[in-house]
């Protein structure tokens, strides 16, 4: 194994295997000495170095750490279009299919809640559109999933109260709760978005 470098499958494969902190700590000092290997991996020395890993890090973290880093850049190209091209997007290519996305969609709609309502509103619709384009496994499994897609409703749902429409509201809140339970009964709040939720 001397003079070896890291290449993807190399790399994956060592990751799927459940690294503890120790070979954590020798992958993350491997990629920081040797230029070759940093470009293949390289990404995960910068996300632990930013502090979006800690060093238990897993495949699941890195890869949703990694969607989170991405997603203003992915934000900042669809801001651009009209909100029907926005969805076409959103539907027709695969790279907008972003778990990073649909939480930074969220907390836009969030913010802009208090001065512009109907903008809220359109974000939470995209951060809804986003949420079930996702694809199983990309980065998590479907229980995940199901209260990504939650905490996406759960926003919509609060965009519509924002606007007045209180029935309209009522249903996304409903369909969120109906997500998070089927999601939160296999895994619990994994993601940490139940206060949230509840919150709204």
């Amino acid at each position: 194994m001397h003079d070896e470098h890291l290449t993807p499958q190399r790399l994956r494969k060592l990751l799927e295997q459940g690294t503890g902190e120790e070979e954590n700590r020798l992958l993350l000092h491997q990629l920081a000495i040797c230029p070759d290997c940093y470009a293949v991996g390289g990404y995960i020395l910068d996300l632990y170095r930013s502090g979006a890993l800690s060093l238990s890090f897993c495949t699941i973290d890195i890869d949703l750490a990694r969607s989170r880093f991405e997603a203003p850049a992915l934000w900042e190209t669809l801001r651009s279009f009209s909100l029907e091209k926005q969805q076409g997007l959103i539907r027709d290519t695969g790279r907008f299919k972003s778990w990073g996305l649909v939480e930074l969609l969220c907390r836009e709609s969030e913010k802009a809640a208090a001065h512009d309502p109907r903008g809220a509103l359109e974000k939470a619709e995209l951060a809804v559109a986003v949420a079930e384009q996702v694809p199983e496994w990309q980065p998590a499994e479907r229980s995940w999933l199901l209260e990504l897609r939650a905490f996406a409703w759960a926003h919509l749902g609060n965009a519509r109260r924002v606007v007045g429409d209180l029935p309209g509201a009522e249903k996304a809140f409903a369909d969120a709760w109906k997500a998070w339970e089927a999601g939160a009964a296999d895994v619990g709040d994994v993601l940490g978005y139940e206060a949230r939720i509840l919150a709204m």
